[in-house]
């Protein structure tokens, strides 16, 4: 049995373990890496009681290219007689890979709801992960960003987003579709030097195999050990969130400075993560250098400080408020 078969068989295995709801959408690009999702989780489908169901998002970009590869999908897909749902952007416009992201996000939760399906596996593999925490690092991260992207990540009370192949090597997902003689599309924007991804990918993590051949597998290994600390320092900062916050809506938060300034700096900075994630504030702009501004923000004399997003942080004796103001037109 192929290498990826087998890690791909055990993270399910563990993951699946307590659902009895199987059903699961697969996205597919029609990259490599989607396409060896696809294929593997179908030769696994009968062994693991799977309800298999794909989804394919055509940007409308690329001269074309995303046209065909949505009928390229969509062969496929007939081939191993599978439902497939396609989606597609309604509106026009130039949007970033941030808004992109969440447009297929959104599409795949729609398709799962669609198909009553309790997950949504998706094809990141671990060089997407090396990559990710290298981006984050380079970009300035906390301990929770070296941790990358989650094996597992619960969208709502009936859904959750699984990333069942974060131990597969990228070499590991070729080699096996050359092994079942499987083609695939290639992305020409992949090669797109513009974007940082790319710049890390082809140029940077290329240069540390230079310095050191094993530089992937120890930022890998760094990633799991950031996530280990990061469960159990979440576990503190939840205990510190429910002895601090006063009261919380949709637009302001309000804290007790007094309960924040007695905790560590460390536990104060993650608490205040747990505020954004909680209120859905964008964090993208959030470095850890404003993390660490707030953090001391609580314990100076400063009575206001601004963040990106148009989020406001001021103080009044020892109550500390954080207020999100969107801009008027």
């Amino acid at each position: 049995m192929h290498t990826l078969i087998e890690k791909l068989q055990e993270e399910l295995a563990f993951q699946l373990s307590a659902s009895s709801n199987r059903r699961v959408v697969v996205g597919v690009s029609g990259g490599a890496d989607s396409v060896a999702l696809l294929r593997a989780l179908h030769f696994l489908q009968d062994q693991l009681q799977l309800e298999l169901y794909v989804a394919h998002f055509d940007h409308h970009t690329r001269a074309g290219q995303s046209a065909e590869e949505r009928k390229w999908v969509e062969e496929l897909v007939k081939q191993i007689q599978l439902p497939v749902r396609i989606g597609k952007i309604d509106i026009d416009g130039d949007f970033s890979e941030e808004a992109m992201r969440q447009f297929r996000l959104d599409f795949l939760i729609e398709t799962a709801q669609e198909f009553q399906a309790a997950y949504i596996c998706l094809a990141h593999h671990a060089d997407d992960q090396a990559e990710t925490v290298l981006h984050h690092l380079i970009r300035g991260t906390g301990l929770q960003g070296m941790t990358g992207i989650p094996a597992r990540r619960v969208l709502s009370e009936h859904l959750t987003l699984l990333h069942p192949m974060l131990a597969v090597r990228k070499s590991a997902i070729l080699n096996y579709l050359e092994s079942i003689s499987q083609e695939f599309c290639v992305d020409s924007s992949n090669r797109d030097l513009r974007y940082t991804r790319n710049l890390i990918r082809h140029q940077l993590i290329p240069l540390l195999n230079k310095l050191n051949p094993q530089s992937v597998a120890h930022v890998l290994q760094l990633s799991h050990q950031a996530s280990e600390a990061c469960d159990y320092i979440q576990g503190c900062v939840q205990k510190l969130f429910e002895s601090s916050v006063i009261s919380i809506d949709r637009e302001m938060v309000r804290l007790d400075a007094g309960v924040l300034r007695d905790a560590p700096v460390m536990m104060t900075r993650e608490l205040f993560r747990l505020v954004w994630e909680e209120q859905k504030w964008p964090r993208k702009k959030m470095t850890f250098t404003h993390w660490g501004n707030l953090a001391r923000f609580v314990r100076e004399d400063q009575v206001r400080i601004d963040f990106p997003a148009g989020i406001i942080a001021r103080k009044r004796g020892e109550m500390l408020t954080l207020e999100r103001r969107l801009r008027e037109h």
